[in-house]
Parts: C-alpha cells; structure tokens; sequence
C-alpha cells in the first residue's frame, strides 16, 4: 500500500487558470460604490480583497483570529493589509471596502467579524457562505464554476500577478509562502485570456 501511495503523487487541481481581467471588468462597471445594493457592494468587496496581492501611503491591516492555511508557530501570518490602487478606483479594494464598512456600520451593532449577511438579521457568515458567495461572483463574471471553485481566486491572483513580472519574493511575502516551488507547481498556472476560457474548459 505504501507502495502504492508513492506512485499517486499530488497534482495541481488546474492546468489552466481565468483571466483575473474578465473578472475586474464586471467589478468595475459596480460603481460607484455608495450607490450598490448591500448585496452587490458584499460580492464585490469580498472578490477585491480575495484578488488583492500587490496593488502605501493608505490601507487597512487585519488580524485575523484563527490560523490559516500557511500559519506556523515561526510564522503565524495573522495580519492582512489591503492597500489603495490608484490607476483605477472603480476597482480599488481600499475603496470597496471602506464603502462596504461605511453601508453596513449600522447594522452590525458591535460585531466585529467584516462580513456579515446582506440580508436580515444581517449575522456573521460562516466560510461556508463566504465560499458560496465567492463562487456566485465568478459566475456572475462569466467564470465556469463547475471547473473553478472558489479557491481558485488564490491561482488567479498570483498567476496574473506574475505575468506582470511582479517578483517571486513579493508574491510569496503577500501569500505567506515559503518555498517558490509551493507557488510553480500549485498555483502558478497559465492564465486563460478572454474568449480562449470556454475552448480550454472543453479540451480538458
């Protein structure tokens, strides 16, 4: 058996990742942001900052309450900066979120968690939920989430980002890895541009 399990070594899920631009450019016609509803503002706040790698003068720091996947006791990787991007605000993640956290101030009495329920009585969701919304987004946006999952959003962000020629160091630093080759073999993937998405979908 143990024989066995050394010949199944583990495969990236995906050989090809959507273009993060398809999804920029739905998120960008959802402006301004003081006018969405609650329920498009949540959507577009949430895939901001799931997208958000490199983009300093402003920003907001989160510590998060529990681990996450890359926390060690060296490193626990607790803390979240979301930055302005200024080139373009209808998709600048500093600016979603403070409008987000500006339309829901008063109906979160003294919660403390960032994303609450759109709808009555307006809670803390559970990542379940958060996971359900950020598939919907990609759906919305026109991402095949029967391929995609909501987790993808990771591969996305950092396979664009290096197609920038943002450097490696600056990836991992924002991803909280260690090692480059966790970023080539996982999530460095080659980034399906515009209408190429549905053709590469089927000849998989």
């Amino acid at each position: 058996m143990k024989g066995v399990f050394e010949t199944r070594k583990p495969k990236p899920k995906y050989d090809k990742i959507w273009d993060v631009s398809v999804v920029l450019k739905h998120l960008s016609s959802l402006y301004p942001n003081e006018k969405l509803p609650l329920k498009d503002l949540t959507y577009k706040a949430l895939m901001l900052i799931l997208l958000h790698v490199t983009m300093e003068e402003d920003n907001y720091s989160f510590d998060l309450a529990e681990h996450i996947k890359t926390s060690t006791p060296r490193s626990p990787h607790t803390k979240i900066d979301i930055s302005v991007y200024e080139p373009d605000s209808t998709i600048c993640p500093l600016a979603c979120l403070k409008a987000y956290i500006n339309k829901t101030k008063n109906l979160r009495n003294s919660e403390t968690q960032l994303f609450i329920s759109y709808v009555r009585p307006h809670k803390p969701v559970s990542r379940d939920t958060v996971s359900r919304w950020t598939k919907e987004t990609l759906r919305i946006c026109g991402i095949d989430t029967n391929v995609f999952t909501a987790h993808s959003t990771r591969s996305a962000s950092v396979s664009k980002a290096n197609e920038k020629d943002v450097p490696i160091h600056e990836i991992m630093a924002n991803a909280g890895w260690k090692s480059a080759e966790t970023f080539r073999k996982y999530y460095n993937k080659p980034v399906v541009q515009g209408n190429r998405l549905t053709a590469a979908i089927l000849g998989q």
